[in-house]
């Protein structure tokens, strides 16, 4: 498990990472968010099927959104455009 890791430009820390969720602090706030494995993997079957995910189209919460986009980018699942998420 990682823990502490600082992502953009200290807006999140990573409080942990394990088979069932990741976990961020909002520096700002203190407070906490979490994106599941559900959550990810659902958005993952949903780019394999072709669909092109809006820009907050996965979560309105910009962090769990944050959390779903970098876990997919780290097995070069997803494409991130200016607008939207496509299959990579």
């Amino acid at each position: 498990m990682r823990k502490n890791r600082r992502l953009k430009e200290k807006r999140y820390i990573v409080e942990s990472i394990d088979d069932q969720r990741i976990t961020l602090i909002r520096v700002a706030t203190g407070s906490k968010v979490t994106a599941t494995r559900k959550m990810i993997c659902r958005t993952l079957e949903r780019l394999e099927a072709g669909e092109t995910i809006p820009k907050r189209g996965i979560s309105y919460t910009v962090a769990i959104e944050f959390s779903v986009v970098s876990a997919l980018e780290s097995i070069n699942a997803i494409a991130i455009n200016p607008t939207n998420y496509s299959k990579a």
